[in-house]
């Protein structure tokens, strides 16, 4: 009896110790993969000999500042949209706090790049709004003659201009 527990005993201990080339199991790997003729086929962003790294490609703009760190205020999550037209190729429309917080209502800025990793010029473009909320959201559809209207919408208010450099203006009776 004691040789028959000591016997299931090693069989446990080393059923999920299969060599790191080999599987016998999609459970071997990771349950990011699939066992296919002794080795593991891993599924997307998963890697290694049992599927249990995570591979993915960081982009240049990872962990950048993309407003100017010598101004005191802060700037958070803001839509960037790509214009096919204009001089700028990228628009940034980003909620602007007051110094030392991230609390609202904050102003929108308005930046423009011909790279979308920079550098942001956000002089020349003007602020949107003053305190009209956070979490902007930017949408451009078709109008009823057919171009395009760019719209930012924001602190329960819906902006819209012709092009994404503006002039933005609210628009009346949206809700």
């Amino acid at each position: 009896m004691l040789v028959s527990a000591l016997l299931l005993l090693l069989l446990l201990c080393t059923a999920g110790s299969a060599t790191s080339s080999s599987c016998t199991t999609s459970f071997q790997c990771s349950l990011n993969g699939e066992c296919t003729a002794g080795s593991c086929v891993c599924e997307k962003p998963w890697t290694g000999p049992s599927c249990g790294e995570l591979k993915y490609k960081i982009t240049p703009a990872s962990g950048k500042n993309i407003y100017n760190t010598s101004d005191p205020r802060n700037t958070w999550n803001g839509p960037i949209v790509k214009d096919e037209s204009g001089e700028y190729r990228y628009h940034a429309y980003v909620p602007l706090y007051k110094p030392g917080s991230l609390g609202g209502p904050p102003s929108i800025l308005h930046g423009v790049a011909s790279n979308i990793t920079g550098p942001w010029d956000w002089a020349t473009k003007p602020e949107i709004c003053q305190n009209c909320g956070e979490n902007p959201a930017f949408v451009i559809y078709p109008s009823s003659d057919g171009k395009k209207v760019f719209s930012l919408w924001v602190g329960g208010k819906i902006w819209t201009a012709s092009s994404p450099d503006g002039p933005f203006t609210v628009l009346q009776g949206a809700r």
